[in-house]
């Protein structure tokens, strides 16, 4: 299993959730590895030189040794927050540079297909906005990363937001073990 985790500490919210998440992944004896993109130092500028549309031999070794992780793995997990209504930039230039073209999706005859078909997902984020006004908003944050991400690139993805987020107190850590508990019935089966 994956986490890919982007925030940059773990303190708060988002830092819960990987708790709660490793935790319950050693109680049940999981193999997992983390990749912290902030303690990475992570670079999420899409340079000219990173596009490699036609030209995949110019990948760098540090892009390839991502790819090989997530293929590798049964399930992804991603944990951030949601700011603006959207992830955080770290995390979209993870995917721009990680999820490219004859990795995660491939077009024929102008048609996109998924290439990450046996992978399964979860996503937990974090946002200052309620549950209602998620809900109203339709949960931009997860639903970009979801639909027009992960699914796009075959990954069948469920998603926990929670809302309200200014404080983490009691009943908010109890908020998220739920979660928790709730994602990872579901991938375990998978896994």
């Amino acid at each position: 299993m994956l986490i890919i985790y982007a925030h940059p500490n773990k303190n708060g919210h988002c830092g819960e959730f990987l708790k709660e998440v490793e935790e319950n992944l050693k109680e049940y004896e999981v193999n997992y590895e983390v990749l912290d993109l902030y303690a990475l130092s992570f670079d999420p500028v899409l340079l000219d030189k990173d596009l490699h549309v036609k030209d995949k031999s110019k990948i760098s070794k540090e892009i390839l040794g991502y790819q090989e992780k997530i293929k590798n793995a049964k399930s992804l997990i991603f944990i951030y927050p949601t700011w603006w209504a959207m992830p955080p930039a770290i995390l979209k230039g993870f995917f721009d540079k990680v999820l490219i073209a004859d990795f995660a999706f491939k077009y024929v005859d102008g048609k996109p297909i998924a290439l990450l078909n046996d992978k399964n997902g979860l996503i937990f984020s974090v946002s200052a906005s309620s549950n209602f006004m998620q809900f109203l908003m339709c949960k931009p944050s997860v639903r970009i990363v979801q639909k027009y991400v992960l699914n796009f690139c075959g990954v069948k993805t469920k998603s926990y937001i929670l809302g309200f987020g200014d404080v983490l107190g009691d009943r908010n850590k109890l908020r998220i073990s739920k979660m928790v508990k709730k994602g990872l019935s579901g991938l375990y089966k998978h896994i």
